[in-house]
């Protein structure tokens, strides 16, 4: 009898399919924070997400955005697995909002496959890809919504499977404070092998405050986060301007642990003066598992 080994390791339970055509969670790549700044303050972004990276977060952010903005990170995450991201938004007066996408693929290298004697030599890559469509928009003055559509195509060394999923959220303000609120992944089930695997549903709320510190801005960030048929888990980050170009971050999450990060934001000079651009880089703690450095570099134009 064959077994997949590696990919045991690297994501548990993706192929865990139970005789009576139930299976396990699946699409478990969307649970990882996706951006470095949000990564850098522990995950806690949901009321404080104000950039392209709402799209993975809160797409209400969204409809906080005044000018275009094109994204890039890499995730360097588990042991020979990577996640890229590239999303771009802008705002779109017709529709009086925020229309934005992203695509987002895992991939990785499960090493090879084996029966009870030996190696087959069969590689067991996995690939991972979710396309987003996103927008947001201000309802009034305090208020803003916004919602995701997601595709997703799975390919865990040949057993595959594709669905999609949404998200939708909101984020109110009241000076200095924000409250933000985000259900994510709805949808139903993927089939994999014949098995009926269910999307990482979640919810999130959170509370966000604005503040200065030594004359500095600062914002604090803490969210509540709830995976269907999992316990809570506490994202707890902060974010402080030590000059006026360089931010820097911490954050902890009761789930994987510490983080820190930094940003850096220059202007464009010349002919390019009106570009905006900014680099984001955050280390992440993994209790159990690898430690994981992510960069993002963001430009507002």
């Amino acid at each position: 009898m064959k077994r997949l080994i590696a990919l045991s390791l690297i994501l548990p339970g993706l192929l865990l399919a139970k005789g009576d055509g139930t299976g396990e969670n699946t699409a478990e790549f969307l649970e990882v924070n996706q951006g470095a700044r949000a990564s850098g303050m522990g995950g806690a972004f949901v009321a404080i997400a104000d950039d392209i990276q709402s799209i993975y977060v809160n797409p209400a952010g969204l409809a906080r955005l005044e000018r275009r903005e094109l994204l890039a990170s890499r995730n360097f995450w588990l042991a020979e697995t990577d996640i890229d991201l590239v999303a771009y938004a802008q705002p779109i007066p017709f529709i009086k909002g925020v229309l934005g996408g992203g695509i987002v693929l895992m991939n990785t290298d499960g090493g090879k496959e084996a029966d009870e004697n030996n190696l087959t030599g069969n590689n067991l890559k996995v690939k991972c890809l979710s396309i987003s469509t996103s927008y947001g928009k201000i309802i009034s003055k305090d208020l803003s919504v916004g919602g995701t559509v997601k595709f997703i195509n799975q390919d865990y060394a040949n057993h595959k499977g594709s669905g999609f999923a949404y998200d939708v959220g909101l984020i109110a303000d009241a000076e200095p404070f924000s409250i933000g609120i985000a259900l994510s992944n709805i949808g139903g089930d993927i089939e994999i092998d014949k098995a009926n695997n269910s999307l990482p549903t979640k919810i999130r709320a959170g509370l966000g405050y604005k503040t200065s510190l030594y004359e500095r801005p600062t914002l604090i960030s803490f969210d509540l986060e709830r995976p269907k048929d999992q316990e809570v888990i506490y994202h707890l980050g902060v974010e402080y301007q030590i000059i006026p170009k360089i931010d820097v971050r911490c954050g902890y999450n009761t789930l994987s642990g510490y983080s820190t990060g930094f940003g850096y934001r220059s202007v464009g000079r010349g002919t390019l003066q009106t570009l905006l651009g900014q680099i984001d880089y955050a280390y992440v703690q993994n209790k159990n598992l690898e430690n994981c450095h992510k960069f993002s570099i963001l430009t507002r134009f």
